[in-house]
């Protein structure tokens, strides 16, 4: 029976309900099995119900008019992207936006703006009531100002009529080269989530009057990596309601901002006297993970204490080039008195850098090491040799990155060979979605090797302030 689709015999209602809780990207490989299963995704109301446009060919747009006109009235997410300032984008794209706000769960606007029509049109489409939408998020750039690089210096103003004031359940606000005006904004005020980006800030403008529109924000993050981007905010009793800061270490120095609330560090070129000074109210065992997201070209580091551990997001090539680039012309960073972390998270084409920073973990006993495509550990993507300095290190966990890589157990034995202590006598290899060929070992510790689900090894009670990833 080898090669034949077994589940064509199957009642339609069981694989429908096999498939009830899957969500858009978890359809999207289902979609490469065969047509049996190809058409029960294409029949799945999440498909439709996440809708995406990146282009401004006619076809695309066609196709993204198709998708909205087939959700039959049901909620959908919208995701737009387009790099180039399009006259389809404010002829058909924006005026169904417009009229569909209604059913509008999330809405995603990464747009060009250069014709100063697009932008009225823009802010237009956004002045109809959205009972539904639960996140916004607004990049706008022009021609002149990608956005990945620096922002207008007088970026756009949200309507004041945002909405027609009518966003009950708006949660999540994420804003790039767009700013808030003066006047208070209706639709804001049960915003739990503020990102804010390149350009939110008007220059020179005060923090201090960016905030109040938002009287129920609980975390805020500052997603740029530049310096000069930290705003000064002096006010104890507004910082004291906030329970998550996502800062830059620029910020640290801050003698306002409260340490508890810091979860995340934009960048890397961390001080140990702001390592230790962010770390003075943790007393426990501490987790530790970096992050990157290479659109955005910068590097995040979380630190929560062992009883909160936080899940990690896997990586691409990009950041290895840029990572590599900044080594190249600063040197590796300033090594930090990792002496307290028990649990640590690097993505694999993070490694070498990661290496850099920690002079000591002797207190390390659980490694992940996130793999990243095409070729996980293979030798093009394996830095020189440098053994862990992990001598109480008792599980490795190999996880899964943007696919489902296999492992020739030559390579894992490789990588193993330099990276692992030799004073250990046993290790125990938990694969996460990963799938290691069979080997022998030679030269090595005892390796126990068990197959987990992401999930059994470390759960999800970290959220992110951006839902668009769909984690």
């Amino acid at each position: 029976m080898e090669g034949h689709d077994l589940s064509t015999v199957l009642p339609p209602e069981i694989l429908r309900h096999f498939l009830q809780g899957f969500s858009f990207y978890g359809l999207l490989p289902i979609l490469q099995v065969s047509s049996h299963w190809r058409a029960m995704a294409l029949d799945h109301p999440n498909y439709w119900a996440h809708i995406r446009l990146h282009n401004d060919s006619s076809g695309a747009i066609q196709l993204f008019l198709i998708r909205i006109l087939r959700t039959y009235c049901r909620p959908f997410k919208v995701y737009v992207s387009l790099s180039r300032s399009s006259p389809a984008f404010g002829t058909e794209v924006l005026p169904t936006i417009a009229s569909n706000m209604e059913r509008i769960l999330s809405l995603y606007l990464a747009v060009n703006v250069s014709n100063s029509s697009d932008l009225f049109d823009l802010f237009n489409s956004l002045c109809h009531p959205a009972p539904l939408i639960t996140a916004l998020r607004l990049n706008l750039y022009t021609s002149s100002s990608p956005h990945w690089q620096s922002s207008p210096e007088y970026p756009s103003s949200l309507p004041v009529g945002l909405f027609a004031g009518v966003a009950p359940l708006l949660r999540s606000l994420s804003l790039t080269d767009v700013t808030v005006p003066s006047d208070l904004v209706p639709a804001l005020t049960g915003v739990y989530t503020l990102t804010v980006g390149h350009g939110a800030l008007i220059a020179d403008g005060n923090f201090q009057d960016f905030l109040p529109q938002f009287p129920n924000l609980r975390r805020l993050h500052f997603v740029c990596p530049a310096e000069s981007f930290d705003p000064v905010y002096r006010d104890n009793t507004r910082w004291a309601t906030l329970e998550y800061v996502h800062a830059s270490p620029s910020m640290l120095a801050d003698p306002t901002l409260p340490l508890h609330v810091v979860k995340q560090i934009l960048g890397y070129g961390v001080t140990p006297e702001e390592y230790s000074a962010l770390l003075e109210h943790l007393r426990g065992p501490l987790d530790l993970a970096f992050e990157a997201v290479p659109e955005m070209h910068y590097v995040l580091m979380h630190m929560r204490e062992r009883t909160s551990p936080f899940h990690e997001r896997t990586i691409c090539e990009g950041i290895r080039q840029w990572s590599d680039e900044y080594i190249a012309s600063n040197g590796h960073p300033r090594p930090l008195p990792f002496t307290r972390i028990v649990t640590l998270t690097i993505p694999e084409c993070l490694w070498q850098l990661a290496c850099g920073i920690f002079p000591s973990m002797p207190s390390v006993k659980q490694l992940s090491l996130v793999l990243d495509e095409p070729d996980p550990l293979s030798p093009s993507f394996i830095p020189a040799p440098r053994c862990l300095p992990t001598p109480c290190l008792e599980r490795l966990i190999l996880r899964a990155g943007l696919g489902q890589p296999v492992i020739g157990f030559e390579l894992l034995h490789n990588f193993l060979t330099y990276a692992i202590p030799t004073e250990l006598s046993t290790l125990r290899v938990s694969l996460a979605g990963v799938f290691v060929k069979s080997g022998t070992a030679y030269g090595l510790p005892l390796l126990v090797f068990e197959q987990c689900t992401p999930e059994e090894l470390v759960p999800h009670p970290y959220p992110r302030a951006d839902i668009f990833y769909d984690d």
